[in-house]
């Protein structure tokens, strides 16, 4: 491994991205995502998860996130569920993300930076999907984390997303780099 890559990995671990997420990282994504499931699954999976109880109100257009603790709590507990649950927790925090009170708006990126963190295969990998599909969701991420991410943030994440798609995932690459430069602002 190059020095670069050292320093890299290094920094990483030291700058708030800690070694229990850089470690679970390096596992294979879930193979369904919340839309792909059938309605059994999606049930038997709301019942046998540790769920928020705002997550099923996010779920039935009941509740809408917003800058107070509650919604802090749900937004924390989505984004730092492991591997169980995944599909459920990534498909209420994408709701949250298309749909908030505008007083939640300013944590949005600190949010979508852990999401990305704790599952970059799997957030690319529909992120992907969802460009295929003409979505929008890669230009919500972006928007959010370049808005409320300082430079040190978005550098960290730039380098993680790099390393991390350069020694692993390569087939994901040029979406993260898409991705990237929506970040920076840049035009594909």
């Amino acid at each position: 491994m190059g020095l670069f890559r050292k320093t890299i990995l290094l920094l990483l671990l030291f700058s708030g991205v800690g070694t229990g997420l850089f470690a679970q990282n390096k596992k294979k994504p879930p193979v369904k995502y919340w839309e792909e499931l059938h309605d059994t699954a999606k049930a038997n999976l709301k019942n046998s998860t540790s769920l928020n109880p705002f997550a099923l109100s996010v779920l039935n257009g009941t509740f809408l996130v917003s800058g107070d603790d509650a919604s802090r709590k749900l937004l924390l507990d989505v984004t730092t569920q492991s591997e169980q649950g995944l599909p459920l927790h990534f498909y209420v925090f994408n709701t949250i993300l298309k749909k908030h009170d505008p007083s939640a708006k300013e944590m949005m990126g600190e949010f979508c930076r852990r999401m990305i963190y704790a599952h970059p295969d799997y957030v690319f990998k529909y992120l992907q999907k969802d460009a295929l599909n003409k979505g929008s969701l890669g230009n919500l991420y972006a928007q959010f984390v370049r808005e409320q991410s300082s430079p040190i943030e978005l550098q960290n994440l730039r380098n993680f997303l790099e390393y991390y798609f350069s020694s692993g995932s390569k087939s994901l690459k040029p979406t993260v780099d898409d991705w990237l430069k929506k970040v920076s602002g840049k035009k594909k």
